[in-house]
């Protein structure tokens, strides 16, 4: 099929706004790839292209660092990451990135280091309950990592 000038202009228009090509395709009943090939007449389209993705997963970040408030209150209530993940409906890699480095992060990495910190203070000789606390976890949990030296 074969799109007259304002039909071309149009796509255009509607893609540096921001539209979704998958949006413009069904609006033209044309495949995405024939969006794209109308596109591709973009001077620059390459950097463009680039630019709004960028832009998109920036908007995409801020939607959720305003959640961030009840995401801390979910992993301190004992939430999992997959709970807080469908609960929030948020991807969970987005809320992984959102978690890496504070102290609900539980990726692998984060586990060990924070095993290694607990050991240590329980061989510094502080209690099970104190580390408990100042680690937000259950005694019992710091218990498995004293006796297994992990999790």
């Amino acid at each position: 099929m074969t799109l007259g000038e304002n039909d071309r202009q149009e796509i255009k228009r509607m893609y540096l706004g921001g539209i979704p090509v998958r949006i413009i395709s069904k609006n033209f009943n044309l495949s995405r790839e024939g969006v794209y090939r109308y596109l591709r007449d973009i001077p620059n389209f390459k950097e463009i292209s680039e630019t709004l993705r960028r832009a998109k997963k920036l908007r995409q970040i801020n939607q959720y660092h305003t959640k961030l408030d009840e995401v801390y209150r979910l992993a301190k209530g004992g939430k999992h990451t997959v709970e807080i993940s469908k609960i929030l409906k948020i991807p969970y890699t987005e809320l992984k990135k959102i978690l890496k480095g504070t102290k609900y992060d539980n990726t692998h990495i984060s586990k060990t280091k924070r095993n290694a910190k607990i050991i240590k203070m329980y061989k510094q000789g502080v209690s099970q309950q104190k580390i408990a606390k100042k680690f937000g976890l259950a005694q019992s949990t710091i218990s498995d990592v004293v006796k297994n030296g992990k999790l």
